[in-house]
């Protein structure tokens, strides 16, 4: 444009400059309005996308930066993990090591949390850093952090809702235990969850087994191959079992409640699994609710099984 207006002469060389000086400024100006529309949720499926669809971590974490620089209020501690998070996957430790604490540490009551769990997540992954570099008694204080700290959060950083999670949970904490010389903190983590059947857990056969071969020979050089038999034969003869019915008079049902256990070395091992059930008049209890039925499950564990050879 600038030429064909000086070859038509409509005004001199100067005026070049002043129209250099206009597209500069228009330049800068359509540059602001668009950086203006950059919202977070804008920056996060950038980011979302880079690291699971293009597989390209280095710009993932360009647009978690951007974000944290831009919205400095926004999801702290959400954000601060993401940054994190995508640290470590590159391969550095360090730098995600030092965010993830800076994320545990942001005000809990003021941080946007809307269901990220930023802290809950850092806290996981913090024990995971430190159980790999076998740094046992750092791992602990994170695997147990949320009892005081983060208590609505706990069941996220103590491995979900599930009960495969929660035993390999328990399992990474018994192992941490152990190799602080705690045998008896490292059996008493692991056996509310070992004495079940192959099947209970989403696991394989061989990871589950080696699970339960690392509890029972943890309890074995703790108590003794024969006093851990004895107790375990102690134990089954004296098998706890109680119905309890609770109605819910609003929805006009009831609520049966299963507590069958056994006391095993000062511990209590449930045979049941912990949930409720609804009861109708004039309808049987299953039979997977009786006692008999209970105890030939228990008996299907590995964990029993090697205790009582």
């Amino acid at each position: 444009m600038i030429c064909i207006i000086e070859k038509l002469g409509i005004f001199p060389a100067w005026g070049q400059t002043l129209m250099k000086l206009y597209l500069t400024i228009l330049s800068f100006l359509t540059f602001k309005v668009a950086s203006s529309q950059v919202t977070p949720q804008l920056l996060l499926s950038k980011a979302y996308d880079y690291t699971y669809t293009d597989k390209k971590l280095d710009s993932a974490l360009k647009c978690y930066q951007e974000l944290r620089t831009s919205f400095p209020e926004y999801k702290k501690a959400s954000i601060l993990y993401k940054i994190a998070n995508t640290l470590l996957k590159i391969g550095d430790t360090a730098q995600a090591e030092s965010l993830f604490l800076e994320s545990i540490h942001v005000d809990f009551q003021n941080d946007t949390l809307d269901f990220d769990f930023g802290q809950a997540y850092s806290c996981a992954k913090l024990a995971d850093i430190y159980y790999k570099q076998k740094k046992y008694s750092k791992a602990i204080i994170y695997l147990d952090y949320t009892k005081k700290e983060f208590k609505p959060l706990q069941p996220i950083c103590e491995g979900g809702y599930g009960q495969t999670n929660k035993l390999e949970f328990q399992y990474k904490k018994a192992i941490c235990y152990y190799g602080l010389n705690k045998k008896d903190s490292s059996i008493i983590n692991l056996a509310p969850y070992i004495f079940k059947a192959n099947d209970y857990y989403d696991l394989d056969s061989l990871k589950y087994n080696a699970i339960s071969n690392f509890f029972v020979s943890t309890l074995f050089e703790y108590y003794g191959k024969c006093e851990a038999k004895t107790e375990m034969a102690k134990a089954i003869n004296n098998i706890y079992y109680l119905q309890t019915f609770k109605e819910e008079r609003d929805r006009k049902i009831k609520w049966l409640y299963i507590d069958c256990s056994i006391n095993y070395f000062g511990f209590k091992i449930h045979l049941d699994n912990g949930s409720k059930y609804v009861w109708t008049q004039n309808r049987p209890i299953p039979d997977y609710l009786s006692k008999d039925f209970l105890f030939k499950e228990f008996t299907k564990s590995p964990a029993f099984k090697t205790i009582m050879k």
